[in-house]
């Protein structure tokens, strides 16, 4: 009698469990019909469906997160906030969507809840730690900054304590998208607003950079003429690098132009003159990474060039962007197109590298190589398929692909190469399909037994990548390469395999 009752608890708890997993995925497909309603800008047939998903799932994030968002296109941003506040007490927390905090820390902002907007940021940011999502993170510590920013510019701040969050969490952002446009513009205005001159012209540099390939950028050259006819207050205590900045600048402000215009000539003279002492020291591209240091990442790169002898190329890249010199610096770049190709080529790799922040930590290798030391390639093999066959960004895949990086950077059993192909796909968005890339490259190599860097190998981690690219790309978005190359490798794998061999490191073929 007991054994029968057992049974037939058992039954019904079955049961239950596939009613609710019913429940959830037809709530699921809901949210989806009312994501594709508001993709056509169709918002309130969207919010109706997503009313059916919470009828049926009343803590369903997904729904909760997809109707705020449509009642906020909507311009309802009052009611969107309200949704979000429930929501978030109301979903368990190691569930919760960095999403919903990070938007509703948007709509406070717009609204002017200043210190809800930045508890809500700092709330998404704890979540997003646990997770380990870095695109994200650098997202949340950017919109963070610009709050503060705001906040710095309509409150109060006697005491720069927004200017100085600011400076901090934009800062942290810098490090994990160097060439973000807006972050390194929004530093310039914090820097130079406090007088803080070498770190300013720094990023107006690395704004520069990030725009030299789509023509002038407006507002370069006032930036550089303001700098030129500063007139510096005595009593004002500058740093060194800072105290060369501005007074180099007014010092060639005042002298006649030459044909490449303001701008190269203010950062020729500037960074010959800072990077003078420190062109022989060494550089290496996680320094912008390593907190522990006080030296400039941008400076160290720059004197980098100014020992390869070539801070000139650098100088002529940059200038590109300026009204004053656009045509004789575009000019000088195609006919040195060479060594403008070169400086390129490191920059796309270095911004590689940057991309990969914490997954490997070059100025501490033996931490990495210690946490490990005790991964076997049957539990690396185990991460790589959860990754992908886990759609991308649910915690289960985020946690397997810091665990993959992890591994593939220590790991005796693999050695998978990037190269300067990988670089024109590779953008904060486009991370996981790296990390499917280097799965499908490793696991290759741990089928036959060799760490070779092989066609073959090559070959398997595009294959793998554009698979994900496939089944993601609703994740990721359009992207052009990829999408050619899938449509090639379907279409002609002939063409697709000599292509992709065509394309491997020059040193690894």
């Amino acid at each position: 009698m007991k054994k029968l009752l057992f049974m037939m608890l058992m039954m019904a708890m079955a049961l239950t469990a596939s009613a609710q997993g019913s429940k959830q995925d037809e709530a699921a497909a809901l949210v989806e019909s009312g994501i594709k309603l508001h993709d056509q800008s169709k918002y309130e047939e969207a919010i109706k469906m997503y009313d059916k998903a919470l009828k049926i799932s009343p803590k369903d994030p997904n729904a909760s997160y997809e109707k705020a968002f449509s009642l906020h296109c909507m311009g309802k941003n009052d009611d969107a906030i309200k949704i979000l506040e429930k929501a978030t007490k109301t979903v368990d927390s190691t569930t919760v969507y960095t999403n919903m905090f990070m938007l509703l820390g948007s709509l406070y902002d717009d609204t002017g809840k200043i210190d809800k907007s930045i508890e809500a940021y700092h709330k998404a940011l704890d979540i997003n730690n646990a997770v380990g999502d870095l695109g994200m993170e650098a997202s949340l510590l950017y919109n963070l900054g610009i709050t503060n920013y705001n906040a710095h510019n309509k409150l109060d701040d006697k005491d720069n304590y927004y200017a100085k969050e600011t400076m901090n969490t934009l800062s942290a952002a810098f490090a994990s998208r160097p060439l973000h446009q807006r972050t390194n513009l929004y530093l310039y205005k914090i820097f130079t607003e406090y007088n803080i001159f070498c770190p300013a012209l720094n990023h107006l540099c690395m704004l520069a950079l990030s725009h030299s390939e789509n023509g002038v950028l407006d507002g370069i050259d006032d930036a550089i003429n303001a700098m030129t006819s500063a007139e510096m207050d005595k009593e004002v205590e500058l740093d060194t690098n800072d105290s060369i900045v501005i007074y180099k600048a007014i010092e060639i402000g005042k002298q006649p132009r030459s044909q490449y215009g303001i701008m190269y000539d203010v950062l020729t003279g500037v960074y010959k003159t800072l990077c003078a002492d420190i062109k022989d020291e060494p550089f290496h591209p996680y320094e912008i990474l390593n907190d522990s240091t006080d030296r400039d990442a941008v400076l160290c790169l720059f004197a980098k060039f100014l020992r390869d002898g070539e801070l000139e190329t650098m100088m002529h890249i940059l200038c590109k962007t300026s009204k004053s010199g656009h045509i004789a610096n575009a000019d000088w770049c195609s006919q040195n197109k060479e060594r403008v190709d070169n400086i390129y080529r490191y920059i796309n790799d270095t911004k590689c590298l940057w991309t990969l922040k914490e997954y490997i930590e070059a100025t501490d290798t033996a931490t990495t190589e210690d946490s490990q030391a005790n991964v076997s390639v049957d539990e690396a093999k185990k991460y790589m398929q959860t990754f992908l066959s886990e759609k991308m960004n649910t915690q289960a895949s985020v946690q397997a692909g810091n665990s993959i990086w992890q591994w593939v950077s220590s790991s005796p059993e693999v050695s998978v190469a990037i190269g300067d192909e990988e670089t024109k796909w590779m953008n904060d968005n486009t991370t996981p399909c790296l990390i499917a890339y280097s799965c499908g490259y490793a696991m290759y190599q741990l089928e036959k037994g060799s760490k070779e860097m092989t066609a073959e190998a090559y070959l398997a981690g595009y294959r793998t990548m554009l698979k994900y690219y496939e089944e993601n790309k609703d994740v990721i978005g359009n992207v052009p390469t990829l999408q050619n190359y899938l449509r090639l490798m379907k279409e002609n794998p002939a063409k697709f395999e000599e292509t992709i061999k065509n394309n491997m490191p020059k040193e690894k073929k």
